[in-house]
């Protein structure tokens, strides 16, 4: 697995665990049912993003899935040395390349030096950006639960889709806007391992050429992206739409991003409200919002352009006031 870390929680601490060895049985109620929670995670220099945020909404999928976890400082625990240890394995290698680049080693013949970084750039830029993966699963039948971390480099198409921008495909969930919302037994808000629907309609953009499913109720609302939250920007100003009246995931980010938006100044911070598919297409612009990409501008849905069909005034300003906040390690 290259970079990655893997660390588990053994029921007293955290263990660094090698990420090529098996670490979950057969039996696991997650292999087999998909049955677990998690939450996905930046890591900046070290430094964990939005730790207790994303730990309150595990322990509120927890919950939904009387699914018994560790206590917030064993996932504290778990995040801080997955982050450390690999802090440490990014800085020897960055270390270890910027040597080769000095000595004339660097296998790209000095690319990065035209680039406008040197060595030193060309080593840094990415290799400090983590991606960490906290996963609870159900364990065997009476057996416990496992907890562990997961962290590796952040796939360089991230940055390409934050700069640039990403195309959507919509896609109908074949639910009424507030279908999930009334139906606890589908899970709604929880972020939980039975992750193949998202995953299908992921592959079936791609297919179409498109970065990111957009989820559409039967009455024609919008709803959220397969694996991001939603953002449009109507007559200049940002909404999103409604977590708890329509059963979908509160985003932690988008949380954020509202919070940073408001001591900003943005006219109307973001707010919330019920988006039909005829006014996201009118939009002026619209953006998706994750964990990992941070804010993506939403350039194109369904092959037309959205907006301009670039990243507009608001997008690019709200993506920068958070990727300033990550890079500070805090929303303060």
């Amino acid at each position: 697995m290259g970079d990655s870390v893997v660390v588990v929680w053994d029921g007293d601490r955290a263990v660094p665990h090698d990420p090529a060895a098996p670490l979950l049985r057969a039996d696991d109620g997650a292999v087999l049912r998909g049955d677990g929670v998690f939450e996905t995670l930046r890591v900046h220099d070290g430094r964990v993003f939005l730790l207790d945020e994303h730990l309150t909404r595990l322990a509120r999928s927890a919950a939904a899935l009387a699914l018994a976890v560790p206590p917030a400082r064993a996932w504290r625990e778990l995040a801080t040395t997955a982050a450390e240890l690999f802090h440490a394995g990014q800085a020897k290698t960055g270390a270890r390349d910027a040597g080769s680049r000095d000595a004339g080693g660097d296998a790209s013949g000095g690319d990065d030096a035209s680039a406008g970084g040197g060595a030193k750039a060309g080593a840094g830029a990415s290799c400090w950006d983590g991606r960490l993966r906290l996963t609870a699963t159900r364990g065997p039948a009476g057996g416990a639960p496992v907890a562990y971390a997961l962290l590796e480099p952040v796939p360089a198409s991230v940055e390409a889709a934050r700069a640039r921008g990403v195309d959507a495909l919509s896609l109908s969930l074949g639910v009424t806007a507030a279908g999930r919302g009334d139906a606890p037994w589908l899970l709604p808000g929880a972020k939980h391992l039975s992750y193949a629907v998202p995953m299908a309609a992921q592959r079936f953009a791609e297919a179409a050429g498109a970065g990111e499913a957009l989820w559409v109720s039967t009455e024609g609302e919008v709803l959220e992206g397969a694996t991001s939250s939603l953002v449009v920007v109507l007559d200049g100003r940002a909404y999103t739409p409604p977590t708890a009246e329509l059963g979908l995931l509160a985003g932690t980010t988008v949380a954020a991003l509202a919070r940073l938006a408001e001591k900003a100044g943005v006219p109307g911070g973001i707010g919330e409200r019920r988006l039909g598919a005829d006014e996201l297409r009118a939009a002026d612009e619209a953006m998706f919002v994750s964990s990992i990409r941070g804010v993506a501008p939403l350039v194109r849905l369904d092959g037309a352009p959205l907006g301009t069909g670039a990243v507009g005034p608001l997008g690019a300003a709200l993506r920068d006031l958070f990727e300033q906040a990550v890079h500070r390690g805090g929303l303060d």
